[in-house]
């Protein structure tokens, strides 16, 4: 791929992400870990990778009609764009294979190398440090609870009915995130970022649950002697 080519394709998917920093930021650490993870994969087309990591998001930024799969409508949405910029119909399908699949949400599962590349890349935007701030930023524009309370009125680490907050998301799937990449490399970095990841939600549970068993005892004592703390 040449430069202007590149140039051309960045600047496409800077107007269907709208120009939002953030989001153009994820697109360009994922690239950046696609260009690492396809450097150990001989076999791996480089136009392709570029292509799919550049791309892989746009379905996120158009307005949505109907409720479908952001992967399947960025993939609907890829094929014209490329064919128009004067790539051919097989590398066009072929990306758009790769965009259709990247998230671990929905079926098929990524089939060619192209395509588990960009998956696990992707997958490597929500590990670590960078992983643990983007998840508590997403969940907030969500409007996800950062926790939430079990029947004894403590921070619920895994609640058992699926309840979406931060740690329900870190417990049922970032914790599960080297488990479920597809290439060795990509495996390899998810291990190393893991480390920081439970790093912090370990220390994020131990302070949540420290905060309420100390409260709620001195709380109880408090309650049950009738003495007012507070004047």
């Amino acid at each position: 791929m040449q430069k202007t080519q590149f140039k051309l394709m960045e600047n496409i998917m800077r107007v269907q992400m709208h120009d939002d920093p953030d989001e153009i930021g994820h697109i360009h650490r994922v690239l950046h870990h696609a260009l690492c993870i396809a450097k150990t994969e001989p076999k791996a087309n480089a136009d392709v990778v570029i292509l799919a990591a550049l791309l892989h998001d746009i379905g996120r930024g158009a307005p949505q009609l109907t409720p479908q799969p952001h992967a399947e409508l960025g993939a609907r949405m890829a094929h014209p764009i490329l064919l128009r910029e004067g790539w051919d119909e097989e590398t066009a399908c072929h990306v758009c294979a790769c965009i259709s699949t990247h998230s671990f949400k929905w079926e098929p599962a990524p089939a060619s190398i192209e395509a588990k590349i960009l998956h696990d890349a992707d997958k490597l935007d929500i590990a670590g440090a960078v992983g643990a701030a983007r998840s508590i930023r997403l969940g907030a524009v969500a409007g996800e609870a950062f926790y939430t309370l079990d029947e004894n009125d403590r921070p619920a680490l895994a609640p058992a009915g699926g309840e979406a907050s931060l740690l329900w998301e870190y417990q049922h799937k970032l914790k599960r995130l080297p488990s479920r990449m597809y290439t060795q490399k990509g495996r390899k970095m998810a291990k190393k970022r893991q480390k920081t990841m439970d790093a912090f939600f370990e220390a994020l549970q131990a302070e949540l649950e420290g905060n309420y068993a100390k409260g709620q005892r001195i709380l109880k004592k408090a309650l049950k002697k009738q003495i007012k703390y507070f004047k």
